[in-house]
């Protein structure tokens, strides 16, 4: 069953919407849409349709790696983020000398779901423990790390569905844990680009590429998850057997034409990222005014627990369904329950149009 967000399908058929009456808070996706820039760009290029993609993305590899200071063969793109995420689980698996030995990760939770998913398609064992905020949890961490020594350790910063930005001292002393064995850090950076600074301040050559994978999404911040836009940023070698596990067209045309346009809208990301600031603050104080909990983000979505608002959760979340608007419930996230809900920041009038609904509700 689809535990995600962003289920617009599914709501026009269940409340019988016309897709422009829907207002979806449940998926965090850039409310400005997708950059003129890049729809005139893909609209231009229909007729390369016609013709098989460049295999592994070659030329969108050099813009990344010049972006990031890194070298093209240490970049991967990929049909998604999720698409990297269950390859770099299938060549752990894949690398193990024992083909009876089972795969072995640690997720802090709440987390992005696709990881555990992922690990246990595989029959791995996933170890996980509830924290929500894993920059006061450190040491308990680090604890759960040593005890268990995982193959595989799944961070995402910021984190879905707290919003909370690992801070360098936290990161940087987990790299040094990992390093005391053969474990592997997936680090997944898919919001990074909604914080004030697009990059974190630990320069790249600090990191352990042999153990880090460094994972993006251009899905959220450029409004194109129907294109399926990911890439990652490990050691040249393990590139080299990532790329030996896939097919070489998973990225099509039209997502890579996408993908080049993206590294040179500058303008757009900081037009977002002073928006998403501004809504989200502005949104924060509404929502304690109405008798609400909410978590500090760093990203461009809101965790909420419901303390001494009237009714349940899954009330609110008919309630607002029936005007055409979606949040997103979070008990399925594992460590919260059903007094909790997520919200995407979005435009200001949708956003004032979601404080009027909720403003509204009465049980």
């Amino acid at each position: 069953m689809n535990s995600h967000g962003g289920q617009v399908w599914r709501w026009q058929r269940e409340f019988n919407l016309n897709p422009k009456e829907i207002i979806d808070f449940s998926a965090n996706i850039n409310p400005l849409g997708p950059p003129k820039e890049i729809i005139n760009q893909l609209s231009s290029q229909l007729d390369a349709l016609q013709h098989y993609p460049e295999p592994y993305g070659i030329s969108l590899k050099q813009i990344i790696a010049e972006h990031h200071g890194v070298l093209p063969e240490q970049v991967i793109v990929g049909n998604g983020a999720s698409e990297l995420i269950d390859l770099i689980i299938l060549h752990r698996l894949v690398k193990s000398d024992n083909i009876n030995e089972h795969l072995t990760a640690l997720i802090p939770e709440p987390n992005f779901s696709e990881y555990k998913r992922g690990v246990q398609a595989l029959r791995g064992k996933v170890n996980s423990f509830t924290t929500l905020s894993l920059n006061n949890d450190l040491s308990y961490m680090k604890t759960k790390m040593m005890e268990m020594r995982p193959q595989l350790l799944f961070l995402s910063s910021p984190n879905n569905p707290t919003g909370e930005l690992i801070n360098n001292y936290t990161l940087k002393n987990i790299v040094q844990s990992m390093e005391q064995w053969d474990g592997e850090l997936i680090l997944d950076y898919s919001f990074l680009p909604f914080v004030k600074s697009s990059w974190p301040k630990a320069s790249l050559e600090e990191i352990n590429f042999d153990q880090t994978f460094l994972l993006f999404s251009l899905t959220k911040m450029f409004a194109l998850p129907g294109l399926r836009l990911g890439y990652g940023i490990t050691s040249q070698e393990k590139i080299w057997q990532l790329e030996k596990l896939r097919n070489q067209w998973a990225v099509n045309s039209l997502a890579q034409t996408a993908f080049k346009e993206c590294f040179s809208l500058q303008n757009y990301e900081n037009k977002t990222r002073k928006l998403i600031h501004s809504e989200r603050e502005r949104l924060r104080a509404e929502l304690e005014f109405l008798g609400f909990s909410t978590f500090k983000s760093s990203a461009n979505f809101l965790l909420i627990k419901n303390n001494n608002f009237p009714g349940t959760v899954k009330n609110l979340w008919h309630h607002l369904a029936c005007k055409g608007i979606f949040i997103r419930l979070c008990e399925n996230f594992q460590g919260l329950d059903e007094s909790y809900f997520r919200i995407a920041i979005r435009l200001p009038e949708e956003n004032d149009r979601f404080l009027e609904e909720l403003s509204s509700f009465t049980p």
